[in-house]
Order: structure tokens, then sequence, then C-alpha cells
């Protein structure tokens, strides 16, 4: 998942595929939004997991979103 040191530059991706999963209650949740807002196009996707803290997404399968993850992928990354 992302944090503000990995957010991509927006300028360096243009109109590249962007996901991003946060937790509705982790510190860098708060990083994360501005810097998605400044990503430009309409194929990415801001996740922000209901009742997740930080370290849920880093391998609580149950709070993972790997649906969303797939069709996210499915969408924009298969060819």
């Amino acid at each position: 998942m992302t944090t503000m040191a990995t957010m991509p530059n927006p300028a360096a991706t243009p109109g590249s595929p962007i996901t991003d999963a946060t937790s509705q209650n982790a510190h860098p949740r708060y990083f994360s939004e501005p810097e998605f807002k400044k990503l430009k196009g309409d194929n990415k996707k801001l996740m922000i997991v209901p009742g997740a803290n930080h370290t849920d997404l880093y391998g609580n399968t149950d709070k993972i979103p790997f649906d969303t993850i797939e069709e996210f992928f499915t969408k924009y990354l298969v060819a």
C-alpha cells in the first residue's frame, strides 16, 4: 500500500493507472489523500478501508479489499 514517501509524483506518471489503499484510522491516510487528489485522470482509485488501522493492511486478510483491488487491476492492467 502507498504512503507519502512512495506516492508517485503526478507529473512523472501522467496517464498511469494508480491505486492506493489506506486505512480509515491510519495516520498515513492524512498524507495520502492530498497527494492522491493531485493525480490526474480517471484511472485512479483511493480505497479507504472502513474500521481498519494502519497495520491491518499489512496482513489482516479480513480487512484487505481484495475484490476492489482485483477489479482495478482487471480494468486497468490486464491486456
